[in-house]
Formats: structure tokens, C-alpha cells, sequence
């Protein structure tokens, strides 16, 4: 005998977004360079494009910066871009670099308007340094130009530990990072907000996300081989 409910069916409501994520970049061809974190930031574009031929592991497209003296993606001020001292925060994105940069070159990259940033420093011979700066300098060690490598910092009010291709590279703490990014605060994806006098960074990214308030990954991880969601998970 055939039973039939009575009543409706019920969809199953979307999960709620993650209040965390507070910036989400993949481009695509669709929606081009856009945040598609819950918060929705107006990003600033400038003289960078996105496009399908050097695609990261992760995703389809990645975004080009097509000008070595000039060029970036800026998400406007905010306060969701603040933190407490000592407060959590995960920093993640995957990163191609030019090969023929001449050393001894540092670019400035993934950073606040209040002078914390990423840097990859030209050694010479296709070898770049890449350094995290919070008040003091994490490096994640040396990475070959032209090939792509996801890397990720997650700091967890105590420990900073920096992460190339889902291993852990170093492990500073405790109190590691105790500097505050306090009001509102503005990122620049290929270079540092109202630095014009510092060199970009000269090559790709995709799949950029901040997190505040959570580290994501306090061992090694295997690096995601999608887009990330939003709602993200770690």
C-alpha cells in the first residue's frame, strides 16, 4: 500500500553564513573579481585581470597582475577587517609567481593599510622568500617561480604558524602576534593600500580568504582542491 504524507514538504534551509570569512575571492567567469564572503566588501580593481590559461589547483581562473608598477584589488575600509589584540585570524590564498624577477626585488602583497603584510623577496635563480610581517617577520622559507603554491598563516591568540602546501613551516609562539588591527581597516591583494611606492607583487593569485576570530589549521592539512565555500569550512 502506497502511504502519502500529509503534510508539505519541507526544503531544508540553507546553512547560515560563516560570520568568520569576512573576505572570499575565486574569480570566474560569471562573476568576475568579486568578494563572495556573507559580508560582500566593493572591492577596487585595478589593472588586474582574471582569466582560465595558468589556472590554480584549485580553481578555474586566477587573477593576473598585467602591470609590475601598478595594479591590485583593494577591499574598501572596514570593520570587519579589525582584531583584538591577540585575537585569532587566518590568512589563506594560493600564489604563482613571476620567474624572471630580478633580484634583489621585494614585492609587497595580501596586506592591511596599517603595515601588516605578506613580501616575496627575488634571491636569484627563480627562488623567492616569502615573509609574513605582524609586528615581527614569519618567513615561510623559499618557493620556485612559475608553479603555483598554496599557502596559509593561522594564528590561534597564541601560536602563529605558517603553512606551504598544507605542511606546517614554523611555529612561533607563544604571544606571537599581540599587535591589534584596531577600526577599519583596508586590504590589498597585489600590493599595500595607499603605498604606491612599494613594488607589487609581480604574478597570480586565487582563492583568497580571511578569517577573524578562528586559525583553521594548527597541523598539517590537505590544501583544497575546489573553491572554497561560502558558508567555508576549514
Amino acid at each position: 500500500m502506497l502511504v502519502v504524507h500529509s503534510g508539505a514538504l519541507m526544503p531544508h534551509p540553507p546553512p547560515p553564513p560563516d560570520p568568520q570569512t569576512v573576505l572570499l575571492i575565486h574569480p570566474d567567469s560569471v562573476l568576475g573579481i568579486i568578494d563572495q564572503s556573507a559580508y560582500a566588501h566593493p572591492l577596487t580593481v585595478s589593472v588586474v585581470t582574471h582569466d582560465g590559461t595558468n589556472p590554480s589547483p584549485s580553481q578555474s581562473e586566477s587573477m593576473a597582475n598585467a602591470s609590475t608598477n601598478s595594479g591590485d584589488v583593494t577591499a574598501n575600509s572596514s570593520i570587519d577587517f579589525s582584531r583584538a589584540a591577540n585575537e585569532p585570524f587566518t590568512i589563506e590564498f594560493s600564489i604563482w609567481i613571476e620567474p624572471e624577477v630580478a633580484a634583489p626585488t621585494q614585492m609587497y602583497f595580501m596586506g592591511w593599510d596599517s603595515g601588516h603584510y605578506h613580501t616575496a623577496t627575488a634571491l636569484g635563480g627563480n627562488l623567492f622568500r616569502l615573509t609574513y610581517t605582524d609586528g615581527s617577520n614569519h618567513p615561510y622559507g623559499d618557493i620556485a617561480g612559475g608553479e603555483w603554491h598554496q599557502l596559509a598563516i593561522a594564528y590561534d591568540g597564541s601560536y602563529f604558524r605558517t603553512f606551504l602546501n598544507g605542511v606546517m613551516v614554523a611555529e612561533d609562539g607563544p604571544g606571537a602576534v599581540a599587535i591589534a588591527l584596531p577600526g577599519a581597516q583596508e586590504f590589498g591583494v597585489f600590493k599595500l593600500p595607499q603605498r604606491v611606492d612599494l613594488a607589487r607583487l609581480a604574478g597570480r593569485l586565487a582563492e583568497v580568504r580571511l578569517t577573524m576570530g578562528l586559525a583553521r589549521y594548527t597541523a598539517n592539512y590537505t590544501p583544497a582542491t575546489t573553491p572554497f565555500p561560502n558558508p567555508s569550512a576549514p
